[in-house]
């Protein structure tokens, strides 16, 4: 289904209904620019009950600012956990939109990302920038476009200055951390603005401008990285 019928644009706010399965399968268009500024952001998916976000968010080539998440729980994001419909054979998928200004803190958590914290199973990003000054900080698997998980991304930019962190392990610009060999990285850069960009892999490293740590048999493809420097203790 398509809740975009007869020019009805849902602006997404809500954590909760947005990850109960309502709208599993559903393509939802983002209608205009949304200013989070002042506001704490539920992400969609994750949080104490893990929900999952199983449908299609298309961005419609406009802009969230301002994004501020500071979470106790795994999967923190602007969306918390995507993942493919095993009813409806249908990946999940974030498209055609722009991330400007993100905060998003959760020291103790695995998974975490300005768009995305965890992408399970056959996530889909693509034409997804992420722009503005960044502070997005966890325990492992941290980035500012997908924190952990195995996605496919595409046609994205990082273009911003700040710091992408993790206290423990795996922090990338791209991608944090992935497991199982089924990422797919293609035509993406990652660019420091001109208070520079420092990406911190932590007390057991695995830092890098595009992954902070993929399995063999992942590829990354026309990919691009300046003014970014990565940190971290050596294991």
């Amino acid at each position: 289904s398509d809740v975009n019928k007869n020019a009805q644009y849902f602006l997404v706010n809500d954590g909760t209904a947005f990850a109960s399965g309502a709208f599993n399968n559903t393509v939802i268009t983002l209608g205009d620019d949304i200013d989070l500024a002042g506001k704490m952001w539920t992400p969609i998916g994750g949080g104490e009950a893990n929900n999952t976000f199983a449908g299609i968010f298309d961005g419609n080539k406009k802009t969230i600012s301002n994004v501020i998440v500071n979470s106790t729980y795994n999967n923190v994001g602007l969306f918390g956990r995507c993942a493919k419909n095993a009813d409806f054979g249908v990946s999940a998928e974030v498209k055609n939109l722009t991330v400007n200004n993100a905060t998003v803190v959760s020291p103790s958590a695995d998974a975490v990302g300005a768009v995305v914290g965890y992408g399970h199973t056959e996530l889909k990003v693509d034409n997804v920038n992420v722009t503005g000054v960044l502070d997005i900080d966890g325990y492992r698997g941290v980035a500012a476009v997908v924190g952990k998980g195995y996605p496919d991304v595409s046609n994205t930019s990082v273009n911003a200055e700040g710091t992408i962190a993790t206290s423990y392990w795996c922090a990338g610009g791209i991608l944090g951390h992935s497991d199982e060999p089924c990422v797919a990285i293609e035509n993406c850069s990652v660019s420091g603005t001109a208070g520079g960009l420092t990406i911190d892999g932590g007390s057991y490293n695995g830092a890098g401008g595009i992954a902070g740590h993929i399995a063999g048999g992942s590829t990354i493809n026309d990919a691009f990285v300046d003014n970014v420097t990565t940190e971290g203790n050596s294991h």
